[in-house]
């Protein structure tokens, strides 16, 4: 299932606009916010946190995909054991040039590059900055393969990360196994199948308990709250001075949850100017 087609059964089911937070690739499994209704319009905001992955190395093969999916491009080579591979992990922490595969969705001049690559086309694809922030060994699953679990910036590839400490350690590996633990403050233990939210529902559960507030999402973001003489312009969509609510934005481009007669309506951005609202959050049509 690709992560679209897991958004359209959650948007029937509910019967609400939707959304998602991240693609997650047909071969994993795992954590997929996905937004619903108004909600769908913080996608940047709820997308952008950090992920958590556990992944599984397979060493001796490396395949066209860099997972277990793909045709087999190189194979042979050591198969490491637990300690060359625990001291490997740290040369990939902190921040690198990433360059995202061949097959991924990534767009080259408006084409999707996994279909140029099916194609027979190479994808000139342009390396990423990624941040790896924890990545430690778990456990050793077999005799070519390991679990690590991984720490990392939005637009991290795994399995280029599994095929790239293959290379490092002078062998070939590719990802045979990806669970997203987490993204941003969704993590797996909070989250539901959808088997289990298709039983919910249709037995007349009601949706909101499966749902995480705004605030909730939210609740790290700095609060502007819009004094009264200013609530009437707010709500009617007019850019607020800075001077018209507190407290003041202390960092200019850092959104702020906008709060007008004790409700949150959307979120701003400050600059010199003063603050736009945008997005809209309330129920009712934007302004």
């Amino acid at each position: 299932m690709t992560s679209r087609q897991a958004v359209s059964r959650v948007a029937r089911l509910t019967g609400e606009k939707a959304g998602h937070a991240g693609t997650l690739d047909p071969q994993a499994c795992g954590v997929l916010p996905i937004l619903l209704g108004k909600a769908t319009r913080l996608f940047d905001f709820v997308a952008g946190g950090n992920k958590q992955y556990l992944a599984e190395i397979c060493f001796g093969v490396e395949t066209d995909t860099q997972d277990a999916e793909g045709a087999v491009v190189r194979q042979g080579g050591r198969l490491p054991g637990v300690e060359e591979v625990q001291t490997a992990l740290p040369g990939f922490l902190g921040i690198s040039l990433q360059e995202p595969p061949a097959y991924s969705a990534k767009k080259v001049d408006g084409k999707r590059a996994h279909r140029m690559a099916r194609s027979g086309q190479t994808p000139a694809l342009t390396p990423q900055e990624i941040t790896l922030h924890s990545l430690t060994h778990v456990a050793q699953t077999a005799q070519d393969r390991h679990l690590i679990r991984v720490v990392c910036s939005k637009g991290t590839y795994i399995r280029t990360l599994c095929r790239d400490i293959g290379r490092a350690m002078g062998t070939c590996a590719h990802m045979s196994f990806l669970l997203r633990e987490a993204t941003g403050d969704f993590a797996i233990e909070h989250a539901v199948t959808l088997e289990e939210l298709e039983e919910a529902l249709t037995s007349g559960a009601s949706l909101t308990e499966w749902l995480t507030p705004l605030d909730a999402v939210l609740s790290g973001m700095p609060v502007f709250t819009v004094a009264p003489e200013w609530e009437t312009a707010c709500l009617n969509g007019v850019p607020l001075p800075l001077s018209a609510g507190a407290p003041a934005p202390t960092a200019p481009d850092q959104p702020v949850r906008v709060i007008c007669r004790g409700t949150l309506v959307g979120l701003g951005i400050p600059s010199q100017q003063g603050i736009r609202v945008k997005p809209w959050l309330l129920e009712s049509e934007e302004p």
